[in-house]
C-alpha cells in the first residue's frame, strides 16, 4: 500500500472543478457507449455476413438441383431415386449442406436427408410466411445444446409456378468454416475500432487535463498577483460562499482571520466576526447590523467606509462578475481619513476666522459659484438668504437680489446694472461703494485668488456715510447760519437803526426846540413818535430774546384757564388803528361762542398778534382780514386768520418759518421786522402740543391756521364741523 501511495504521489493529479468533473464524466459515458455500440455493430456485421454466406450457398445448391432433378415430381411424390440422392449428396458436400427437407404444398415433409423427418408438418404460420415471401428466406442460428457450438443457416427455397406454390426445399448450411475464415478479419476490425476510439478518448482526456493544468497555472499566477496587491481581496461564489482571500485581507480582519476559509458562507463569517468584536459598529445591534450589511452586499451599493477595532479605516467596494460571483476590495484609507480630519479641522478654523470677521465674507470658485460665506454676509443679504447655498452662481445671486429690490440704484436699469456688476466682479479693480435697500452703505472689495476664484469683503460704512452726511449737513447748516446771521445783521442794522434814528432825532428836536424854531405844539407828536419807536425796539428785542430761549429750550409755559373770546377781543384795540389806517375790514368771531382753553395766555396772545400783524401788513387797501374758530373732528380747536392779501409763492411758502428769513432785501421791503415772528409763533404752537400751518395762493391771500389739541379745550362752545384734526 505504501508503494501505491508513493506512486500516486508521483502523479500530480490536477484539482478538478465541478465543470471539469462533468466534462470527464461525459467523456467516460461516451467511451462506454461507444464500446458497446462497437461490439453490437461487430456482432451485427458478423451475423449479416454469415447469413449472407449461408443464403448464397443454399441458393447455389438449389440452382444445382433445379438443373439436375425434377423437383416438382419430388414435391408431389416424395420419391428420391438413388441417382437423385447421389446428386443431393454431391451438392451437399460442395455447399456444406448438412441437412435438407422437401415440403409439399401443404407443408408436409415428403423427403429428407434424415428419414425420421419424413411426414412431419411445419407450422402453418411459418409456412405461410415462406409462401408469402415467395423468395429465398434464410435465418442464422447457433446450437449450444450438445457438444461444441454449431453455427448454421436455415434457407427455405419455395417453388412457385404461375403464382401457385408447388413446394419448398429447406436446406441447413454449416457456417463453421466460414466463421473461422472471417473471425480473424472481424477481430482485427474490432480491435482497430477499439484502438481508434481509445486514442480519441485519450486525446480528449489529454486536452482536458492540459486545459486544467493551464487553468491551474493561471489561477496560481492570479493568486500570486492577488497576494502582491496592497489592498485586501476576496471572492464569493454565486451562493455567497468564500472562494479565496489574500493575506492582506486576513491581516486587516485579524480577529476573524481563521473564519475566511473556502466554502464559508458570507453571513456565517459576519455573525462569527461580530461575536468576536471584529465589527465595532455592530455592537449592541448585531442582527440589525447584519441585515443591513447583507442588503448592502446583495444590492452592491456605493463603497462604504468602516473603522476596524484597531482604529484603522477601510473602504469596502464590491462588484458582481458575469457568473454571479462577488469580488470585494478592502482599501486601507487610514491616512486619507487622517488628512480628511486635518482638512476638516483646518476648514473649521477657517470658518471660525471667517465668522469672526466683522465684515461680510464670500468666496466664489473658478466657475463663479458660491463656495463659502460667513453669517455677516448672509445677514447683509438676508433678503435673498433662501437661495444662498453652495453652488449658486454669482449671476443668479445678483438677478435674484435685483428682483427683490436689494439694490436701489438698479431700479429701471436692471439689465444694464447686471452687465456692469458681472463685468466688475470678474475683473475686480477698485472697490465698489453701494447702498442697499435697508439704507445701509457698504464698500465691496473683490480680489481674484490663485485658483482663479474670487473672494469678496462687504465692509459696512454706514456710520462713515452718516458721519459724512452729518458733516455735510452741519456744513450746510453752518453756511445757512452764516447766511442767516449775515441777513440778520443786515436786517437788524436796518430794523434797529430806523427806530433809534427816530428816537434820537425827535429827542434832539425837543432838546433844541428853540434853536430849530419849532412850535411847542408839536412836542406831543414827537413824544408819541419816540414812544412808538421805543415800543417797537422793545418788541424787537423781546422777539429775539424769546426765540433764543426757545432754541435753548429754556422758555417755560405758564398755563392757566383762559377765556378765548376775551383773549381774541383784547388785541382788537391794539391793531384796530392799523386796520383802519390800512383801509381794511376786520371780522372777529362772537366771543360768547368761543370756549375756554388751558394755555399760556401771554404766549397765545403773542401767536395771535403775530398772525394778525402779518395779515394786515401784506393785505392791500380795501382788503379783508378774518379771525374764525371751529372745533375739529377729533374735538380739538382750529383758529384761522385769513386775509385777501398778496399771498405767497410756493418757494416763499416753503421757506416760511425759517429764522431771520423775510421777503425781499432789508432795503427794498415795505414792512419792517426781524423775520423771527413766524418761527417763534410755530415754536410756541408746538410747545402747546399744537401746530401752525399756512395755505397761500399768490395774488389771492393767505390763511394761517393754529391747531390746538383736544386736551387744551375746557369748554366746547363752538359747534363741531368737519375740520382738520389736530
Amino acid at each position: 500500500m505504501p508503494v501505491i501511495s508513493s506512486k500516486l504521489r508521483l502523479f500530480k493529479f490536477p484539482r478538478l472543478s465541478p465543470r471539469d468533473k462533468r466534462l470527464i464524466f461525459a467523456i467516460a459515458v461516451v467511451a462506454l457507449v461507444g464500446a458497446g455500440l462497437g461490439v453490437i455493430w461487430t456482432q451485427w456485421v458478423n451475423a449479416s455476413l454469415l447469413r449472407h454466406v449461408g443464403k448464397n450457398g443454399a441458393a447455389n445448391w438449389g440452382d444445382t438441383l433445379k438443373k439436375n432433378l425434377d423437383l416438382t415430381r419430388i414435391y408431389e411424390t416424395g420419391d428420391l431415386t438413388p441417382e437423385a440422392r447421389k446428386i443431393l449428396d454431391t451438392a451437399a458436400r460442395v455447399t456444406n449442406v448438412i441437412m435438407y427437407r422437401f415440403y409439399n404444398a401443404e407443408g408436409i415433409v415428403v423427403a429428407a436427408s434424415h428419414a425420421e423427418e419424413v411426414g412431419k408438418r411445419v407450422s402453418d404460420a411459418f409456412f405461410r410466411d415462406v409462401v408469402a415471401r415467395g423468395k429465398v428466406h434464410a435465418t442464422t442460428n447457433v446450437d449450444q445444446s450438445d457438444g461444441p457450438v454449431e453455427h448454421y443457416t436455415d434457407v427455405y427455397l419455395p417453388e412457385m409456378r404461375g403464382g401457385e406454390l408447388k413446394g419448398a426445399l429447406a436446406v441447413r448450411v454449416d457456417l463453421g468454416h466460414h466463421l473461422e475464415k472471417h473471425r480473424e478479419g472481424f477481430s482485427l476490425a474490432t480491435a482497430g475500432l477499439a484502438a481508434l476510439f481509445l486514442a480519441g478518448v485519450s486525446i480528449a482526456l489529454m486536452i482536458v487535463f492540459r486545459s486544467i493544468r493551464a487553468r491551474e497555472n493561471a489561477e496560481a499566477r492570479l493568486q500570486d498577483a492577488i497576494e502582491s496587491i496592497s489592498e485586501g481581496f476576496l471572492m464569493y461564489d454565486s451562493d455567497d460562499r468564500l472562494v479565496l482571500s489574500n493575506t492582506k485581507f486576513r491581516e486587516m480582519y485579524a480577529l476573524s482571520s481563521d473564519l475566511f476559509v473556502p466554502g464559508a458562507k458570507f453571513e456565517d463569517i459576519l455573525r462569527a466576526g461580530a461575536a468576536r468584536g471584529q465589527y465595532p459598529e455592530a455592537a449592541g445591534q448585531v442582527d440589525q447590523w447584519i441585515a443591513e450589511r447583507l442588503k448592502q452586499h446583495r444590492e452592491l451599493r456605493e463603497p462604504i467606509e468602516r473603522q476596524l477595532p484597531n482604529g484603522r479605516w477601510v473602504k469596502i467596494a464590491e462588484t458582481r462578475t458575469k457568473n454571479g460571483s462577488t469580488v470585494g476590495i478592502r482599501a486601507d484609507i487610514t491616512d486619507l481619513k487622517k488628512r480628511e480630519q486635518q482638512l476638516r479641522e483646518s476648514e473649521e478654523r477657517l470658518h471660525q476666522v471667517v465668522d469672526s470677521l466683522q465684515e461680510g465674507f464670500v468666496l466664489y470658485d473658478a466657475d463663479d459659484r458660491i463656495v463659502v460665506w460667513n453669517e455677516k454676509w448672509l445677514e447683509i443679504h438676508s433678503a435673498v438668504a433662501d437661495i444662498i447655498e453652495v453652488g449658486v452662481t454669482f449671476e443668479h445671486f445678483v438677478r435674484t437680489s435685483i428682483s427683490r429690490r436689494l439694490f436701489p440704484e438698479a431700479f429701471d436699469r436692471e439689465e444694464e446694472f447686471i452687465a456692469d456688476r458681472i463685468s466688475r466682479h470678474r475683473n475686480p479693480r477698485e472697490p465698489i461703494i453701494r447702498q442697499l435697500h435697508d439704507g445701509r452703505w457698504y464698500i465691496i472689495r473683490e480680489v481674484r485668488t490663485i485658483e482663479a476664484g474670487i473672494f469678496a469683503l462687504n465692509i459696512d460704512i454706514t456710520d462713515l456715510k452718516n458721519a459724512e452726511r452729518t458733516a455735510l449737513e452741519a456744513r450746510m447748516q453752518a453756511e445757512v447760519a452764516n447766511a442767516a446771521k449775515s441777513e440778520f445783521l443786515a436786517n437788524m442794522s436796518h430794523e434797529l437803526r430806523t427806530p433809534l434814528n427816530a428816537v434820537i432825532g425827535y429827542s434832539e428836536a425837543i432838546k433844541n426846540l428853540g434853536g430849530l424854531n419849532l412850535s411847542a405844539d408839536r412836542i406831543p407828536e414827537y413824544i408819541d413818535a419816540i414812544h412808538s419807536s421805543g415800543r417797537y425796539l422793545l418788541g424787537l428785542i423781546n422777539e429775539i430774546l424769546d426765540y433764543s430761549k426757545v432754541e435753548a429750550g429754556k422758555l417755560e409755559l405758564h398755563e392757566d384757564d383762559v377765556d378765548l373770546g376775551q383773549l381774541i377781543g383784547d388785541p382788537k384795540g391794539q391793531i384796530l388803528g392799523e386796520v383802519e389806517t390800512a383801509g381794511l375790514r376786520l371780522s372777529l368771531p362772537d366771543p360768547a361762542s368761543l370756549p375756554s382753553v388751558k394755555v399760556d395766555e401771554i404766549r397765545l396772545r403773542q401767536i395771535l398778534l403775530n398772525l394778525l400783524s402779518n395779515a394786515i401788513k401784506f393785505t392791500p387797501e380795501g382788503g379783508a382780514v378774518e379771525i374764525s374758530a371751529e372745533r375739529a373732528a377729533n374735538r380739538g380747536l382750529v383758529i384761522a386768520v385769513s386775509d385777501t392779501g398778496i399771498g405767497m409763492s410756493e418757494e416763499s411758502l416753503r421757506r416760511l418759518g425759517e429764522p431771520f428769513h423775510q421777503f425781499g432785501s432789508a432795503y427794498s421791503r415795505k414792512h419792517i421786522g426781524t423775520g423771527l415772528g413766524v418761527s417763534l409763533a410755530k415754536a410756541l404752537a408746538e410747545m402747546h402740543g399744537g401746530a401752525l400751518k399756512y395755505e397761500s395762493t399768490l395774488g389771492e391771500g393767505t390763511t394761517a391756521t393754529l391747531l390746538l389739541p383736544a386736551n387744551r379745550v375746557l369748554r366746547l362752545a363752538v359747534e363741531s364741523r368737519e375740520g382738520p384734526q389736530v
